[in-house]
C-alpha cells in the first residue's frame, strides 16, 4: 500500500476512535462510516497540521447536519466554531453545503466563496450513495458508482468571517445554489426549447438566403452538442413599438426579476438597430456575471424572429458558457465562424501559401474566439489584416470595439514581449479603465512564439453615451506607459545617428549608464551625451557643456563635463 495512502489511513483510525469516544453505541456505526467515506480521498499532505479532535467534533456535527434530511434540499451551514460552545473549534469559518449531486456545484461554491478575495484552506467535496426512510433517516451510506441517489457534501474552511459578515455570504450561497438549481432543474427543458427552434427554422420560409439559415441550424446544431452550457432562455416579442418577454423563461432568467415590457424607441439607437437588423443570429454578452461554473460574462445567443413581410417580430434567447473545448477547436470547424474566416481570407486577396497569408490564418485561428463570435465580418477583416502587416516590428498597437448593447469595450493591445510584465498590465487596465469609465474589468494574455504579446482587455463601462476615443493617442499613452530607457535609447540614437552608426551606438551605450543616471535624464538627453562622448579624443579629452532646461529659473545653469581617460575628481577642476 503507497504511504501516502497508508497516512491517511492511520489518521481515518485514530479519527474514528475519537468518534466512538463522544456518541452513543447506537451512533457509531452510521457516524464512522460518514466519517471514513468523508476523509478516505483526502491527500496526506492536507492532514498533517489538522487537529484530529477537532475533526472528530466536527464530523460528529457534520453527521447530525447529514443523517435526516430531504434528499432533495440544498443546506448551507455557516459557523465560527469555538470549543466551549461546539465542542470542537477552528481558525476559520466553516462552511458546509449538502445538496443533492449536481455539475457545477462545487465550482460554483469556491466562486461564490471566492467573491470578496477569501482564501479557501480547506476543501472536502464528497458525494455519498444514501438510501433514507420515509422519515428522511439514512438506512444506508455507501460509494456513489452505480447508486440512484446520491447527494454531496462540501466542507471548506475559509478566511475568518466577522459573525455580521456570515450573513451577507450565507445569502450569496443561497443565490448561488439557487442559479444553479434553475440551471440543472431547466437543462432538458432548455435543450428541448433550442430543438423546437431548429425545427421552425426548418419548416418556416424565411426572407433570408437559404444559405444563411442553413448555417445558422448548423450552428444551433453545434451548439447543442456538448458546445454550451446553457443557463437561460427567454423569448421576445416586438410589436407596437413594445419589446415583451413571454413568461415561459428557463433558467436563471426564470428567476432574474426583468421589466416585461420595454419601449423599443427608448432603447438607445444602436441598440434598435440591433434587435431590428435582419440577420437571423446575433451574439452578445450578458451584463450580469454568472454565479454557476465561471465568473465569466455569459455570452447571449439570438434567433431572429420574422414575420411574412421580412421584418423583425421578436427574438428567443440562449444566454450560456461555451464549453473548454469551443476554445482550442480551429474556428474553421465552427458553423457560423467557418464562415466568417473564410469570407474574411477570401477578402485579403493573399496567397494561403505565402507568408502573409499563413500569419492571417494564425491570426485568425489564435483571434479571441468570444470576440470572434461577437465581431462583424468587416470590422474583423480590418483588425486581422492589420495585425498581420504588423509583420513582427516592435511597436504597439491598440484596438477597440464596442459590443452593439453598449455594455462592453473589448481592447487588444498588441506590445513587445520584453516590455510585458503584471505592471505594464495593470497600467495598461488603469489607463482604459479610465478611459472608457469602465466599472468592471477582465484581461486575458496570449503568448506564442512571436515577439508580440497580446493583451486582450475587456472592459464592462457603465451606462450612457458612447465615449468618443482617439485610439492613436490612447496608443501613444500606452507607448509611454509601457516604453523602457533601454528601448527609449535605442529609439532616440537612430534618430541621432541614423540606422547603421545609431545601431552600433545601442549595442556600445545600452547598458553603459547607471541606475541613478537612468533615473535623472531622458534617453534624449543620454543620445546627446553620447554624440559628447564620441567627439572626445587623446589629442581632445575634456568637453564641457553648459545648459539649462526649459523649468530652471533664470538664475540656474547647469554643467556636464566629458573627459577621456581616468575618472576625474571634481576637486581637480
Amino acid at each position: 500500500m503507497p504511504e501516502r495512502i497508508e497516512a491517511t489511513l492511520g489518521y481515518v483510525e485514530r479519527l474514528l476512535d475519537r468518534i466512538s469516544l463522544r456518541i452513543s453505541e447506537e451512533e457509531i456505526d452510521s457516524a464512522s462510516a460518514f466519517s471514513k467515506l468523508f476523509w478516505a480521498r483526502t491527500p496526506e499532505v492536507d492532514l498533517l497540521t489538522r487537529d484530529v479532535d477537532d475533526d472528530a467534533g466536527a464530523m460528529i456535527d457534520s453527521w447530525r447536519l447529514f443523517k435526516n434530511r430531504p434528499a432533495d434540499a440544498v443546506q448551507i451551514y455557516l459557523t465560527n466554531p469555538v470549543h466551549a460552545r461546539d465542542g470542537w473549534q477552528s481558525s476559520h469559518t466553516v462552511v458546509r453545503v449538502i445538496a443533492p449531486d449536481m455539475p457545477f456545484m462545487v465550482d460554483s461554491i469556491l466562486l461564490a466563496l471566492s467573491h470578496d478575495g477569501l482564501v479557501t484552506h480547506h476543501l472536502s467535496n464528497v458525494v455519498f450513495g444514501v438510501d433514507r426512510d420515509d422519515r428522511d433517516e439514512v438506512v444506508s451510506l455507501q460509494l456513489p458508482q452505480g447508486h440512484a441517489s446520491k447527494e454531496l457534501f462540501v466542507y471548506a474552511e475559509i478566511d475568518r468571517v466577522d459573525n455580521e459578515d456570515i450573513a451577507a455570504l450565507q445569502v450569496r450561497l443561497e443565490e448561488t445554489t439557487c442559479d444553479l438549481s434553475a440551471v440543472v432543474n431547466d437543462f432538458q427543458p432548455m435543450k428541448e426549447q433550442l430543438r423546437r427552434v431548429i425545427e421552425e427554422l426548418r419548416r418556416s420560409s424565411l426572407p433570408l438566403p437559404d444559405a444563411d439559415v442553413d448555417e445558422a441550424v448548423a450552428f444551433l446544431e453545434w451548439l447543442e452538442s456538448f458546445n454550451f452550457t446553457f443557463l437561460g432562455y427567454r423569448e421576445f416579442d416586438y410589436s407596437d413599438d413594445m419589446i415583451r418577454q413571454a413568461p415561459d423563461a428557463l433558467g436563471v432568467l426564470r428567476i432574474r426579476a426583468r421589466a416585461s415590457e420595454r419601449r423599443l424607441s427608448e432603447q438607445p439607437k444602436s441598440t434598435q438597430a440591433f434587435l431590428l437588423e435582419p440577420t437571423l443570429l446575433s451574439f452578445s454578452k450578458s451584463g450580469t456575471k454568472s454565479r454557476v461554473h465561471r465568473p465569466a460574462y455569459p455570452d447571449y445567443v439570438g434567433i431572429k424572429k420574422f414575420d411574412a413581410d421580412g421584418q423583425v417580430i421578436g427574438e428567443h434567447g440562449f444566454l450560456g458558457l461555451y464549453t473548454s473545448r469551443v476554445y482550442v477547436e480551429s474556428p474553421t470547424l465552427i458553423p457560423v465562424l467557418r464562415r466568417k474566416v473564410a469570407n474574411v481570407v477570401a477578402r485579403s486577396d493573399l496567397d494561403s501559401n505565402g507568408f502573409d497569408g499563413k500569419v492571417l490564418a494564425q491570426v485568425l485561428a489564435t483571434y479571441p474566439r468570444d470576440e470572434l463570435f461577437q465581431i462583424d465580418e468587416d470590422d474583423l477583416f480590418e483588425n486581422a489584416l492589420a495585425i498581420t502587416y504588423i509583420h513582427e516590428r516592435r511597436r504597439v498597437r491598440l484596438f477597440t470595439r464596442f459590443e452593439r448593447y453598449g455594455l462592453f469595450v473589448n481592447c487588444l493591445v498588441f506590445l513587445p514581449r520584453d516590455l510585458f510584465n503584471t505592471q505594464a498590465r495593470i497600467r495598461i487596465q488603469e489607463l482604459l479603465i479610465h478611459t472608457f469609465d469602465a466599472e468592471d474589468v477582465e484581461f486575458d494574455t496570449y503568448l506564442s512564439e512571436s515577439i508580440l504579446v497580446r493583451l486582450q482587455v475587456i472592459l464592462r463601462i457603465r451606462p450612457g453615451p458612447r465615449i468618443s476615443v482617439d485610439t492613436k493617442l490612447l496608443e501613444a499613452q500606452i507607448v509611454e506607459l509601457t516604453g523602457d530607457w533601454s528601448s527609449d535609447l535605442n529609439s532616440a540614437l537612430l534618430s541621432a545617428f541614423g540606422e547603421t552608426q545609431g545601431r552600433r551606438h545601442a549595442k556600445e551605450y545600452n547598458m553603459a549608464f547607471p541606475a541613478g543616471y537612468r533615473e535623472n535624464f531622458k534617453a534624449r538627453a543620454a543620445a546627446d551625451d553620447i554624440a559628447s562622448i564620441e567627439s572626445l579624443s587623446l589629442q581632445s579629452n575634456l568637453l564641457t557643456r553648459f545648459y539649462r532646461l526649459p523649468e530652471d529659473a533664470a538664475e540656474v545653469v547647469r554643467l556636464k563635463i566629458f573627459f577621456l581617460g581616468e575618472p576625474l575628481p571634481l576637486s581637480d577642476i
